[in-house]
């Protein structure tokens, strides 16, 4: 959810029903509860939304989705400057904080010839990076398992999978990501180039390893985000 919305009322015309409801929606969508027959009362969905970009403040936020305290799990992204540090514009409220400066698109992502060319800056843009960086850490799960599956080895598994995709080992494998760059425990900075770069030189097209060593790589890098502790605690 890369935008926000204030409450407003103006001209007698409110917008906070459309709150009331979006409050809702959202709490369906993250919903982890079971009913007494062992059915999900919801989506247990993984929600990402972005901060208002209005600065640091004491007070309260009243930007939404960003604001809403029904939904405790709920990642709050921020945009960080090129040198890792929070933008000046991001809220000090932010869980994680990723590129959000001058953020350019590289010329293969791009809709088409000239497209998408001039730099975006804002939480907006880090939200999209932390939704991106969370589908890639799915995906290595996945083939984690299946490599552990096909070797009919103990390790990661369906429940691994399983797992990952739920608010709680998602903020988990992201702390994991945070801490491998030496930052401080409370540092909101992700540091992706420090945890992924030298696999991604192994699982590369130029690597010298051959195919079984690179799964085994790959197999390595799944069980260092999401840990059989942490499979064991989602449940």
């Amino acid at each position: 959810m890369s935008w926000s919305v204030q409450p407003t009322e103006t001209g007698g015309v409110s917008n906070q029903e459309d709150l009331r409801r979006l409050v809702a929606a959202l709490q369906a969508a993250s919903n982890d509860k079971e009913d007494q027959k062992g059915k999900k009362k919801g989506k247990e969905s993984i929600l990402f939304c972005s901060a208002s970009d209005h600065g640091q403040s004491n007070g309260r936020n009243t930007h939404y989705p960003f604001n809403c305290d029904g939904i405790p799990k709920m990642f709050r992204i921020g945009a960080a400057n090129a040198d890792g540090t929070r933008y000046s514009w991001t809220s000090d409220q932010v869980d994680f904080i990723l590129p959000g400066a001058d953020v350019r698109m590289r010329a293969n992502d791009r809709a088409g010839f000239n497209q998408d060319t001039v730099p975006k800056t804002g939480s907006s843009v880090a939200t999209a990076l932390a939704a991106g960086l969370a589908a890639l850490v799915i995906q290595i799960v996945k083939q984690g398992a299946i490599y552990h599956a096909l070797k009919d080895t103990t390790g990661l598994s369906e429940k691994s999978v399983r797992a990952i995709k739920t608010y709680k080992a998602m903020k988990s494998a992201f702390e994991v990501i945070r801490k491998d760059g030496g930052n401080e425990p409370k540092d909101e900075r992700l540091a992706v180039g420090a945890f992924f770069t030298k696999a991604g030189r192994e699982l590369s097209k130029n690597s010298s390893l051959d195919a079984k060593s690179k799964w085994i790589v790959l197999a390595k890098l799944a069980r260092d985000l999401i840990s059989s502790s942490t499979e064991n605690a989602v449940g």
